[in-house]
């Protein structure tokens, strides 16, 4: 049986964990450095999402303040190397938007800050989560899907001129969205966005959001 979730009293803070009393039960939690930021004080209440790591020696319980960071983890741990101390290292250095936008810039020196996390690494996260980074900041990947497939059904009903219309209309609305839950402001990613697609034509929604973030980048 997993853990998905725990509710209880908080009773020890230390370094990385946070023992919680569940009805006279105690489990160790481990966190990152920002969950241990939101903790409550000891005595008080605390809710806390979990995974729980299982090994030949040993079963681990992650908790974090947010579903987000849970997902952030979960993704983070997904790169080859990436094992649950590191992926805890680097979200308790970065705020999650500061970790999108370094992955989606292919940025590697902030998610190098984090103790225990080397270049080689670094890029390695870049490299493999930069589409994934981009659905998890448009809330999940399946409501990404959905929107695609509702795109799908607008372009078959079109001709083939207000096909490609309806796409750059889209495309720039996924791209606009990414980057204001990156933590842009709408109407400058809006402006931004509509000058990339205007100078470069026809463009993925992952390119378009590349090139508007070098833009703001640059500024």
């Amino acid at each position: 049986m997993m853990i998905g979730k725990i509710s209880g009293i908080v009773d020890l803070i230390d370094k990385d964990t946070v023992l919680v009393d569940v009805g006279g039960l105690g489990y160790m939690v481990n966190i990152s450095l920002n969950t241990k930021n939101r903790l409550p004080q000891v005595g008080e209440k605390i809710a806390l999402y979990t995974e729980m790591m299982v090994r030949e020696d040993s079963i681990q319980l992650i908790g974090f303040s947010t579903a987000l960071e849970k997902d952030w983890f979960r993704l983070l741990i997904s790169v080859q190397g990436v094992g649950a101390k590191a992926a805890l290292a680097i979200l308790g250095v970065v705020s999650l938007k500061q970790l999108s936008r370094s992955i989606v810039l292919g940025n590697p020196e902030l998610i190098t800050s984090a103790p225990g996390v080397g270049p080689k690494i670094a890029k390695r996260i870049i490299l493999e989560l930069a589409q994934k980074a981009l659905l998890l900041n448009s809330n999940t990947e399946e409501k990404m899907d959905e929107k695609l497939n509702q795109l799908d059904q607008e372009i078959i009903s079109d001709d083939k001129n207000d096909e490609k219309i309806n796409f750059a209309s889209h495309g720039e609305n996924e791209a606009i969205s990414a980057m204001v839950n990156l933590g842009y402001d709408k109407n400058i990613s809006t402006r931004i966005v509509a000058k990339v697609c205007s100078e470069n034509g026809e463009l993925e929604i992952s390119e378009i959001i590349r090139l508007s973030l070098q833009r703001i980048v640059a500024k």
